[in-house]
């Protein structure tokens, strides 16, 4: 490599450095979060066990019913006529008499979460999505074995499909698309709040932190990411050509 090849690849180096962009991304990405060291960031069966204890009335983060209130009341408001005959829930139920005495399962018949209330008789179906699309055919079979159920069958029924962004589902247009940002706004809006404990608020920040920076905003992240590679693919392939690698790693401690 001559001297202006090298000349070239430390200004390419240098500008890359510069850039603001790179900076915002660094941010977002090493912001320490409990949740990321845990693993928790894409993974759903995760994302549904914390949710578990975030929608339950009765869990120790002190949340009440505030967040799984928001939840119904956004998949109410978005009910079209066609969708009304499988989702009979009735917003009174929230509105007059509360969700103190549900029980949330999880993974129960395989659902991510099944929130029953035994004396309203109501069921609140959820299938949450964080990466990945559903299976096809699994929205519907999950719909069908709620509703053939004998003991379900007089039940008060609210299909709710939990993704990132408001996304329709394919598989079953039945199901009610809400976005995680319900839940996000939802927590954020009781952290303002004096009635949560020091630990409970620390967990939620980071959640909702979690939530922010790598489940609701992740395109955002990837079309900065996208920038910053076209406006600085040379110097970025000099530095993926010039990593060490484990290969050469154990090259040097055998040599060694």
């Amino acid at each position: 490599m001559d001297e202006k090849e090298i000349n070239r690849d430390e200004d390419s180096l240098l500008c890359l450095l510069r850039d603001k962009q790179l900076g915002v991304l660094s941010a977002d990405l090493e912001k320490l979060n409990i949740f990321e060291l845990v693993g928790l960031t894409n993974q759903e069966i995760k994302h549904s066990n914390f949710l578990s204890e975030v929608l339950d009335p009765r869990s120790r983060l002190g949340l009440g019913s505030s967040v799984l209130k928001a939840l119904v009341r956004d998949s109410l408001s978005s009910i079209n006529e066609d969708q009304r005959d499988e989702n009979n829930f009735d917003p009174f139920h929230i509105e007059l008499g509360g969700l103190d005495p549900v029980e949330v399962n999880r993974e129960l018949y395989n659902i991510d979460l099944l929130i029953v209330d035994y004396e309203k008789k109501f069921l609140i179906v959820i299938e949450n999505k964080v990466k990945a699309s559903e299976s096809k055919g699994q929205l519907k079979k999950y719909k069908e074995l709620i509703c053939s159920r004998d003991e379900y069958r007089e039940y008060k029924k609210l299909f709710i499909f939990l993704t990132p962004e408001v996304s329709d589902p394919d598989g079953d247009s039945s199901w009610n698309s809400v976005s995680y940002r319900t839940i996000h706004d939802s927590i954020r809006e009781q952290l303002s709040t004096e009635r949560l404990g020091q630990t409970s608020k620390l967990i939620l920040t980071h959640y909702c932190d979690l939530l922010e920076s790598r489940v609701m905003n992740q395109e955002r992240l990837e079309k900065i990411a996208r920038d910053i590679y076209r406006e600085h693919q040379k110097a970025l392939n000099f530095i993926f050509e010039s990593r060490e690698d484990n290969i050469g790693l154990i090259s040097e401690k055998m040599e060694e």
